[in-house]
């Protein structure tokens, strides 16, 4: 394998990688505020479960 080969296959690996990425990413501010409700009632549910095994070591 040549180096021009090996770096245009490494450039297509570096492209795919960015194209799923960004697929992944919210695309409108409905999705984003969606996923920072998800990620705040994550937080409060591990919040409240603390507390629980700190009441339960009481």
């Amino acid at each position: 394998m040549s180096i021009m080969e090996f770096f245009l296959l490494t450039l297509l690996f570096l492209a795919v990688g960015f194209i799923l990425w960004k697929e992944q990413q919210p695309k409108t501010d409905a999705e984003r505020e969606e996923a920072e409700m998800r990620k705040e009632r994550i937080r409060r549910l591990k919040e409240i479960e603390r507390q629980k095994e700190e009441s339960r070591r009481r």
